[in-house]
């Protein structure tokens, strides 16, 4: 169970996205790109 908990956090937005996607499929679409932007942008501010 803890690792399955380590691999959700790599994968969850690190920000919170009011106008995201509700629904599964949006969820499944968007979150990669969503992920991707947000660690960018955690490294780049250090």
């Amino acid at each position: 169970m803890g690792k399955q908990l380590q691999m959700a956090e790599k994968m969850a937005p690190t920000h919170p996205h009011p106008h995201g996607p509700e629904g599964a499929l949006g969820n499944l679409v968007i979150r990669p790109f969503v992920v991707m932007v947000d660690k960018v942008r955690d490294a780049l501010k250090g």
